[in-house]
């Protein structure tokens, strides 16, 4: 991270200084002049993300979490780099069955450790005590949870 030490009332300009063995320089500055894609870590990540949206009352569906996904930088990166995220079908249908097994999985296992509840017949959740409390509140890690359930209860 690059600043200027928090005097912008002084200061117009901040200098960057990056030390490197000469050997490396052809590397880094590769990443100075092309464009470098940045990629999202939002499918690792999930499972929290969809949780607190949910506890929060933002999701109420598979639908509403299927579109709110599409509205994220993992969306626009999985059309760009669709091999990257492991799609294997870059149609409209195939992007939505991606999409809609990541949101299954999700459910799956926020089920399982009790967190929401899942109607399957319309489709519908709604968040439990635990998922409302736990996740949400005290913005406890879904990993973390599991690792606690998993060797101390």
């Amino acid at each position: 991270m690059i600043g200027r030490a928090g005097r912008p009332q002084f200061d117009t300009k901040g200098i960057a200084c990056i030390f490197l063995l000469e050997k490396k320089l052809s590397f880094y500055s590769k990443f100075l002049h092309d464009p470098f894609p940045v990629e999202s870590t939002l499918d690792k990540q999930i499972i929290d993300h969809i949780n607190a949206e949910i506890a929060s009352g933002t999701l109420a569906s598979r639908e509403s979490c299927i579109d709110y996904i599409s509205w994220t930088y993992f969306f626009r990166r999985l059309t760009k780099n669709p091999t990257y995220y492991g799609l294997n079908e870059k149609t409209a249908k195939g992007l939505n069955l991606f999409l809609g097994k990541l949101v299954d999985s999700t459910f799956k296992e926020l089920v399982s450790a009790g967190c929401i509840e899942f109607d399957h017949e319309d489709a519908s959740v709604k968040p439990t005590k635990l998922g409302l409390n736990h996740f949400s509140q005290i913005i406890i890690l879904f990993r973390t949870y599991s690792f606690i359930l998993l060797y101390f209860l």
